[in-house]
């Protein structure tokens, strides 16, 4: 997770005289446990398949090919691993289970994908409206690996706390893990959830925290579990949702609303903008994601005009329930 052969990233600003952005956090990839969480298991605890050399992409045989499955809560329409022969991603509203360091298999498998690290050309730019973000530096196809959402790992108490500090100062990079499938899992291991969990950026983290919201994004999270007895505690991977071109900016929503069917959001477009140029512009209406809106310039046709809600103090003494004030998905 360390990507030691990643390719550098460059940082651009032809906006102002800002040389870089604010560097005010610890940079890793890797999560960073607080009080309360579980430490990382010994490699001892793990279980992993017996294949030799590569596990092939679309193994039914694979013990970990096996785990893949039973992470998913609903049908997929592929067996085996959710990667394929290039380590691209082939389906993104299910869980990914990477093989670990218990497997027999070699290093090069193609079921280590977040592991080898990045391998696309990126950079970081000041943006006109939008603070800093990052792009492509290169044509990047879709399913490509991108990165993780690294950080503090917190316990949802924890989370609370500093949540309410961010909000005053309107910074937030809490990223709540509370995926679907982890009580779907748990329950058919007989076992409840305990504990809610959240990563935190905003004192350690990567270059991930400079992605920007937008209501049509590029890119999405999808959870990966490897290394870890805790499926409760996934990676937060990051995959192109479309092909992106060189100089694109990379994107994904604070909402995690996305659309993962190309065909829908192809569809969700023309509607759009068939209603744009019939002067029906889709516009967030006040309050409509809570009493405080944070306004999006995200500029895409979807564009609903908020990124996401900061919520009230004023919340629990009115008795009015807001939306969550983290990028949860």
């Amino acid at each position: 997770m360390d990507e030691p052969e990643a390719p550098p990233i460059d940082i651009k600003n032809e906006v102002d005289n800002d040389p870089c952005p604010p560097w005010e956090f610890l940079y890793t990839n890797l999560l960073v446990r607080g009080d309360g969480v579980p430490k990382a298991p010994e490699k001892s605890t793990l279980k992993g398949c017996s294949c030799i050399g590569g596990c092939p992409s679309d193994s039914d045989m694979c013990e970990c090919a096996a785990k893949n499955m039973q992470l998913r809560s609903e049908v997929r329409t592929t067996t085996g691993f959710l990667y394929d022969s290039e380590g691209r991603l082939r389906e993104f509203d299910h869980p990914i289970f990477e093989c670990n360091d218990a497997c027999a298999c070699a290093e090069y498998c193609n079921n280590r994908v977040t592991q080898k690290g990045r391998r696309c050309a990126l950079e970081i730019r000041k943006t006109e409206k939008r603070g800093w973000g990052v792009f492509a530096a290169e044509d990047i196809p879709s399913g490509t690996y991108l990165g993780v959402y690294s950080g503090e790992l917190l316990t949802d108490e924890e989370a609370e706390v500093r949540g309410k500090t961010y909000n005053d100062y309107n910074r937030n990079y809490l990223f709540d893990v509370d995926f679907r499938y982890i009580k779907d899992y748990l329950a058919t291991q007989r076992r409840k959830l305990k504990q809610r969990y959240t990563v935190d950026a905003m004192h350690v983290g990567c270059f991930t925290r400079f992605f920007n919201h937008s209501c049509d994004p590029n890119s999405m999270i999808v959870p990966c579990v490897f290394g870890d007895a805790y499926p409760e505690i996934p990676y937060l991977a990051f995959f192109t949702l479309d092909p992106i071109t060189k100089g694109d900016e990379i994107t994904f929503s604070y909402k995690g609303d996305t659309i993962t069917n190309a065909q829908e959001r192809q569809a969700k477009r023309a509607r759009y903008k068939a209603k744009k140029l019939l002067g029906k512009k889709k516009t967030a209406k006040p309050g409509a994601f809570g009493k405080i809106d944070v306004p999006c310039e995200c500029g895409s046709v979807l564009c609903e005009g908020s990124m996401w809600n900061l919520g009230s103090s004023d919340d629990e003494e009115s008795g009015e329930e807001g939306e969550d004030s983290d990028r949860s998905m």
